[in-house]
């Protein structure tokens, strides 16, 4: 019951001398680690991206009967396998930047990791991509969701979710949470966030039918769209 009385939240979010509350409220930062933040937001925008790229695959096209689901577990699969190594050793770059383990090790995992992350998402987000083909039924521009605002909207969404969720944990465990703990709490949250925004208006975009995509334009009109 703790949780509820006001006196423990009064405590609780009372900062404590030297608390830095941008580590709090933007945990990429690291303000005791510099050197790991650079390598913390690139393994967000690595998170991100295969988020939004899983989105995607897993809810659009829900309306078209070509796309079925043994279609979206390879496609998703495929995602999974490419980022997986630059996503992992990222990982591992930051665990050693926040405990200040630098070293050859370091440098040979960083390059490894920076290279595989340069490689790869360029291969997903073209490889989600390409199913935008005449293979599928094509959404016209205004009824398709990553056009316009949607997407901005859903990061800009997910980052404030991440934010509240990292100060949560931070006042709940009275400000000894863990660095990396936080930055944890954190991009999940804006992971979970991205999907969870993004998949009702993938799920629920015309993408097939009378009046939108390839087959409702006239021959030599028609445009394919891809996010």
């Amino acid at each position: 019951m703790k949780l509820l009385s006001g006196e423990y939240w009064r405590r609780a979010v009372r900062a404590r001398p030297g608390t830095d509350m941008r580590g709090v409220l933007w945990p990429a930062s690291f303000p005791h680690a510099p050197r790991a933040r650079v390598t913390a937001h690139a393994l967000a925008a690595l998170v991100i991206v295969t988020a939004v790229c899983g989105a995607y695959i897993v809810f659009y096209w829900a309306d078209d009967p070509q796309v079925t689901g043994g279609y979206r577990v390879d496609a998703l699969s495929r995602g999974a396998c490419t980022m997986a190594i630059p996503v992992l050793s990222m990982c591992v770059v930051l665990s050693r930047a926040v405990r200040g383990r630098f070293g050859p090790l370091y440098r040979l995992l960083s390059a490894l990791a920076w290279v595989t992350a340069t490689m790869a998402v360029p291969l997903l987000v073209v490889g989600t991509a390409v199913t935008n083909d005449n293979d599928y039924c094509t959404a016209l521009l205004p009824e398709h969701p990553p056009a316009g605002h949607v997407l901005p909207a859903s990061l800009l969404a997910a980052l404030a979710a991440g934010s509240a969720s990292a100060w949560i944990a931070w006042a709940i465990s009275h400000g000894r949470i863990r660095p990396t703990a936080l930055y944890t709490a954190w991009l999940v949250t804006v992971a979970v966030v991205v999907v969870a925004t993004l998949a009702p208006q993938l799920h629920s975009a015309q993408t097939c039918g009378p009046e939108s995509g390839a087959a409702a334009i006239p021959s030599g009109s028609a445009r394919e769209y891809s996010w």
